[in-house]
């Protein structure tokens, strides 16, 4: 569970981030205008700042998604290296997922400060740009994929858990398995389908379904950390219990006050 705890810990980095700027920017989308602009705390922000801000709430999306898969992989490989399999695959795995994370950052970088580059760079950067709708759900369909088999050969493992390892380990790795399952398959759900969805809306030509698109979008993402917690806290009974122990022992502080009030 160690490896869990501190890729858990590693995604909290990209997650809060990305739940405080759009909290913070309250983040709308005009067509007709520059694009993303931001009002309350981030109103003031200069079309590079925003293009900066956008830039990395795409790219901690990005990390954070990538790192929620990688716990799966993580859980599957942690059983599994104690029955013999060899390292080489993971290691080939891993490398793969921060390679092609990687050069997807490079993608909406590229792509987001088009405008601001010089006429030298932007030629050279032609072919990526006009490509950049087709990168994208290329990366997105990989990772559906990787999520689709890691889910079936974590199931699998979990059966064959149920006949060759003792009860404490099986009942561990159905617990995180859930959790990491849970907390994947809503997040890609509710990150996904409106992302895609915003690529999808400059095709309609229509400025109100792409204005529409992409502030959903936002206001989705932003409630994504607090939904993974939530979810992690139900699934995951040792921080399940720990909550629930600080309430409870308040709760008794507050009776014993209660008590010594009285007398």
């Amino acid at each position: 569970m160690q490896s869990y705890n501190c890729i858990l810990v590693a995604n909290m980095v990209p997650s809060s981030i990305i739940t405080i700027v759009l909290t913070l920017a309250c983040t709308v989308h005009d067509d007709l205008g520059e694009g993303f602009t931001f009002h309350d705390a981030f109103r003031n922000f200069t079309l590079l700042g925003r293009i900066i801000t956008v830039m990395v709430v795409l790219n901690c999306l990005v990390i954070s998604s990538d790192l929620l898969i990688v716990m799966l992989i993580d859980r599957y490989h942690s059983i599994v290296k104690d029955l013999g399999y060899s390292e080489t695959y993971f290691v080939i795995i891993y490398v793969f997922m921060g390679t092609t994370s990687l050069l997807q950052c490079m993608v909406f970088i590229i792509f987001l400060i088009r405008g601001q580059l010089p006429e030298e760079l932007s030629n050279l950067f032609s072919s990526l740009i006009n490509s950049f709708t087709v990168i994208t759900i290329a990366y997105q369909v990989s990772r559906i994929v990787a999520l689709i088999t890691i889910v079936i050969l974590n199931d699998r493992l979990g059966k064959r858990l149920n006949k060759t390892s003792s009860r404490s380990v099986e009942m561990l790795h159905k617990m995180l398995t859930r959790a990491i399952n849970t907390v994947v398959i809503f997040t890609i759900s509710i990150s996904r389908t409106p992302m895609i969805l915003a690529l999808a809306s400059p095709y309609t030509n229509d400025t109100m379904i792409i204005d529409c698109a992409n502030t959903f979008t936002a206001c989705i993402i932003q409630s994504i950390f607090l939904c993974d917690m939530l979810i992690t806290f139900y699934f995951v009974k040792p921080y399940r219990y720990f909550i629930v122990s600080l309430f409870q022992k308040d709760e008794k502080v507050f009776k014993l006050s209660q008590t010594i009030n009285r007398n």
